[in-house]
């Protein structure tokens, strides 16, 4: 094929990506749509029957497939006796160019992200009856920002339709990630592919596989040698983590976990990594391993917008916005001493900001009026503290919400008579488990707390009463949430920000006169040095945070996984009454400089 054939009149060839397994990989527009695609061809050596209805077969199969950790597939055909695959266009790159440019291996959070995102894919997969057959970092596809993509189900098998087709040689995949029953000739199931995936776990940690050598050396090894523990080649893997993956590497199929568990068990080591530890880390009293709450901001006055940031060694770093100078550096802000676990920030009436850490199970909190106040302790809670919130109502009226490690909230509040009330416990919704909460005001008198309880997001009000609504789920997130942030307009706006695992963002908005939104994706920054720089890593967003800095301007502020902070805003365009038809759109993603 050349550049420039319009493939059955709609799909114009402009230049060749690559090769698949079966085809040779092109970018391509769609006339139709004006829309840019992938078009993958089968090769012309290639064109005999059973080649054929394998190709077919994956597109039958991919699109059957609707999962935002899976290729789109958009349309399939045949020209000039040429079958082709039309898919999204991928910018990234495969997991196993990823691995070449990084020999010493993936940080463990980051693998854990990524393997997640893979548990889930499978899952799909697996309850729709196919099995890849072929996992292997090259068909495992990372976009910004590790964003993760499985591709290329050529040898994919449907155990609900029956087929004729022979295998391609006596040993379906590569060699190096094929399990033991199928080097025995038995029939790949799902277990087979998670085997596969405890190979790409072995190899994202410790830059190794388990098994190296000859076709006929990684047959004997698969079938017959116990792998080395992942530890052993990188001390600092998880326990946990290191026997997830010798689960994974079983010799017996019944003996590995399904997608589904493993999806499950990847969440729970995400979460205590992200300062969400087990039932047992809660028993005895442990401190948590890294921040769940590493960024906030607040603003004093109409002109002003502060950040501040927990970096990995603990200190408590901020820069600030006012018109005129802009923005200023970054400046290290002393702290009480102790492992923090989160930071807080907001205000109560103009002039006065108010900036909170936690530390084991105790609040320090310090204020801004004409100058920083000394840092003040609050009275302890019984267990850590991993998230922290500041909400106000009404000037000289202010309320912290603590979320302790066992995922139960707490919250006091403060009034200029008669000062500060004790703790008072909340139970989340339906007494479950909270793991992250964020708080705002869109009016005088009202105030709404939202919590993300296992992956969703719920939310309940506060109206003069006083009176806690109920708590209501806002449903329809279509993903796991892992940080949320709350920002307000003008009076009777509120916009909620969620962000999942895999650095997905996604907002929803309150305006008085149309209610609430429908959950809509806003882009998340793609870091341009992971383009640009050799061996640079791409980030994926850990954290966010969003205020206001005048009643028409908001602006949200996300933490990738390398410690790059961003910033991103909107504004309401005109100064008649507000309302949910009057803002701009959001303006891109800016890199500020790093926190040093």
């Amino acid at each position: 094929m050349r550049a420039g054939t319009a493939l059955s009149g709609r799909y114009r060839l402009d230049k060749p990506l690559g090769h698949g397994g079966m085809g040779q990989v092109w970018q391509a527009v769609d006339l139709n749509l004006g829309r840019t695609v992938a078009v993958k061809l089968i090769r012309d050596e290639q064109l005999h029957s059973e080649l054929l209805e394998r190709f077919r077969r994956e597109a039958l199969l991919t699109a059957c497939l609707q999962h935002e950790t899976i290729l789109t597939v958009h349309d399939a055909g045949v020209h000039d006796g040429h079958m082709f695959i039309v898919m999204e266009l991928l910018t990234g790159e495969d997991l196993g160019k990823k691995l070449a440019r990084h020999p010493e291996g993936l940080p463990g959070r980051r693998v854990v992200a990524l393997a997640l995102q893979l548990a889930e894919a499978l899952a799909a997969v697996h309850e729709r009856g196919i099995v890849h057959r072929d996992l292997k970092p090259a068909n495992l596809f990372v976009v910004p920002v590790d964003r993760l993509k499985v591709c290329d189900f050529g040898l994919a098998r449907d155990s609900t339709v029956p087929s004729s087709l022979t295998p391609l040689a006596s040993v379906m995949g590569t060699p190096s990630y094929i399990a033991p029953e199928v080097w025995l000739g038995m029939r790949a199931e799902s277990a087979t592919d998670l085997y596969a995936v405890g190979v790409i776990l072995y190899e994202m940690l410790t830059s190794s596989r388990p098994f190296t050598g000859s076709n006929h050396a990684l047959m004997r090894q698969h079938l017959d040698v116990d792998p080395a523990p992942p530890r052993t080649r990188n001390p600092s893997i998880d326990d946990r983590l290191n026997d997830l993956m010798l689960a994974l590497l079983a010799k017996n199929p019944a003996d590995r976990p399904t997608a589904t568990s493993l999806a499950g068990t990847l969440r729970s080591l995400q979460g205590s990594g992200d300062r969400r530890p087990t039932a047992s880390a809660i028993d005895r009293d442990e401190e948590p391993s890294r921040f769940g709450a590493p960024i906030a901001c607040s603003s004093i006055t109409g002109d002003h917008i502060e950040v501040f940031i927990l970096d990995e060694a603990g200190k408590l770093w901020h820069r600030w916005y006012t018109h005129g100078p802009g923005w200023s550096a970054w400046e290290n802000m002393w702290r009480p001493g102790g492992e923090a676990s989160a930071v807080a920030a907001g205000f109560h009436d103009d002039g006065h900001q108010e900036v909170a850490v936690a530390i084991g199970g105790a609040v320090h909190h310090r204020w801004w009026d004409h100058g920083w106040s000394e840092w003040h302790t609050m009275p302890p809670l019984d267990l850590t503290i991993r998230d922290l919130a500041f909400s106000s109502h009404s000037p000289g009226a202010w309320e912290i919400f603590a979320l302790d490690r066992a995922g139960q909230l707490h919250h006091r509040w403060w009034s200029r008579e008669p000062g500060w009330s004790v703790w008072h416990d909340m139970p989340g919704p339906a007494g479950r488990a909270v793991s992250t909460i964020a708080v705002g005001s869109h009016s005088r008198a009202y105030q709404e707390l939202f919590a993300i309880v296992d992956g969703e997001v719920w939310h309940r009000w506060w109206l003069p009463g006083p009176h806690w609504s109920d708590w209501h789920q806002l449903a329809g997130l279509g993903m796991r949430a892992t940080d949320l942030a709350v920002s307000s307009l003008t009076d009777g706006h509120l916009e909620v920000f969620a962000i999942s695992a895999a650095g997905r963002l996604r907002h929803r908005w309150y305006w008085r006169e149309a209610g609430w939104s429908d959950w809509t994706d806003m882009p998340a920054p793609a870091p341009a040095k992971a383009a640009s720089t050799p061996g640079s890593t791409a980030n994926m967003l850990t954290a966010i945070a969003a205020g206001t800095h005048s009643d028409r301007h908001q602006e949200i502020f996300a933490l990738g996984s390398g410690g790059d902070v961003y910033h991103a805003w909107n504004w309401l365009k005109d100064d008649g009454s507000p309302n949910w038809e009057a803002w701009s759109e959001w303006s891109p993603w800016y890199e500020m400089p790093p926190v040093r």
